[in-house]
């Protein structure tokens, strides 16, 4: 049975008033995440893409291989984890209902005060 008691990330953690978007660069190792059996949640909407490594990207009970290139949409609903067997190089750009009603006052902040992976 898979557990969907996995973690809960919170917009809260992740972005500040002022900028409704959020952009991760990051190197996971396997030990970085939850059991593969487990799914986790999340109260804003996520963009993934793949830079560098290979795995199982588990969404709402289904598994999608991806490699270097693989992009995703992840809605807040989602229930998600990875499994990896070796690193993987990530990027990560996460953002708000808000920003979608915003979009040309949000994009204009994020291209003043981002790095873009």
């Amino acid at each position: 049975m898979t557990n969907i008691s996995g973690r809960f990330y919170r917009a809260a953690d992740y972005f500040k008033d002022d900028l409704p978007i959020v952009v991760q660069h990051n190197i996971h190792s396997p030990a970085d995440f939850d059991p593969p059996e487990s799914l986790n949640r999340r109260q804003f909407w996520k963009i993934l893409y793949i830079i560098d490594g290979t795995g199982l990207l588990k969404i709402n009970h289904r598994e999608y291989p991806f490699g270097p290139g693989f992009v995703c949409l992840n809605h807040p609903d989602d229930l998600t984890n990875l499994a990896l067997d070796r690193p993987v190089e990530l990027c990560n750009i996460l953002f708000l209902q808000k920003t979608l009603r915003n979009f040309g006052k949000t994009m204009s902040i994020v291209l003043r005060t981002s790095m873009i992976c």
